[in-house]
């Protein structure tokens, strides 16, 4: 029962955005859904939330050896007082994921040779993004890797599958161009929540979008190029 559950939550939420496009592209069809057409970007991020609640609730409800083996909301790290972990490597492994989340749109744009640079303040919604970055987390690196890894795969390989369908996601709003980039991402934030547990992964997905938001690219300039020279008028 739980298992399925989960894995309705999980291909939903795989199925959201292909679904929003669809949705999108109906045309002047359904002249009602205007309005949830032009605010496509926060139904997503609503309806993602609402999903990782419902799959946090789940895993509250359902016993003890139904999610044993799940990855770990923090890194586990054996605390002198006994818990399974430690406050200590958990708030660094936030720190380290937080700093990796903004590193790495920066990076990635500088590479391109399109540097982003900052707005003033923080973006707006800025709980929203975090938010949904950190729903998208709990689905994926928690639930998703979770269910894999009691149906029988390796941690190693179940991480491995999620970051393909992680990066499926972007593809109906930003194309294929992105399939790259968000491959790495996703392997990125997997390594974080094996290391460092799914909290610094969220911490880290949230870094990013919010370093995304409140950042503007660059486009270089174009170099300006040297004025032709003309013979002179005696040699015409």
């Amino acid at each position: 029962m739980w298992y399925a559950l989960w894995f309705l939550l999980v291909t939903g939420h795989l199925a959201l955005p292909w679904a929003m496009r669809a949705f999108a592209r109906g045309g002047g069809r359904l002249r009602w859904a205007d309005p949830l057409r032009r605010r496509a970007v926060d139904l997503y991020g609503t309806i993602t939330i609402a999903l990782a609640a419902a799959a946090v609730a789940g895993m509250v409800a359902a016993p003890g050896e139904v999610t044993a083996g799940f990855p770990g909301v923090l890194p586990s790290v054996p605390s002198t007082t006994g818990m399974p972990w430690s406050l200590g490597p958990a708030l660094v492994w936030v720190g380290v994921g937080a700093v990796i989340g903004v590193l790495i749109p920066s990076l990635a744009a500088r590479a391109a040779g399109r540097p982003r640079h900052r707005t003033r303040g923080l973006p707006p919604r800025a709980l929203r993004i975090s938010a949904c970055a950190a729903a998208e987390e709990v689905i994926w690196r928690l639930v998703a890797t979770g269910a894999l890894i009691h149906a029988g795969m390796s941690p190693v390989v179940a991480a491995a599958v999620c970051v393909p369908a992680f990066a499926s996601l972007h593809v109906p709003r930003h194309g294929r161009r992105v399939l790259v980039y968000q491959l790495a991402f996703g392997a990125v934030l997997a390594l974080t929540a094996a290391l460092g547990g799914v909290l610094a992964a969220a911490v880290c997905h949230a870094a990013h979008n919010l370093r995304l938001a409140g950042t503007t690219a660059v486009r270089p300039r174009p170099r300006p190029t040297a004025p032709v020279r003309l013979p002179s008028s005696g040699t015409w």
